[in-house]
């Protein structure tokens, strides 16, 4: 069946991982705006690379937060 108006077949189940960095601020005002930037520059492209291997979705990055859907029978691109 499909979802009026968006064409997206239903889904019954579906993981979201909602990842947030434990005392965030204190560190970001420690590091100062550059390297801040730049560790989150690092830890989100290595999470992209993850979800990408693991044939998820990438939802959104907010701050410090990253959110990831998968969707049941998503499988990793082949090699």
């Amino acid at each position: 069946r499909e979802l009026e108006g968006c064409g997206a077949p239903e889904t019954v189940e579906a993981v979201v991982l909602c990842a947030d960095l434990v005392r965030f601020t204190p560190l970001a005002a420690r590091l100062g705006p550059e390297k801040t930037f730049d560790l989150m520059h690092k830890l989100w492209c290595r999470f992209d690379v993850l979800v990408k291997k693991s044939g998820l979705y990438k939802m959104e990055t907010i701050g410090d937060a990253y959110v990831v859907l998968g969707l049941p029978g998503s499988a990793p691109p082949p090699p």
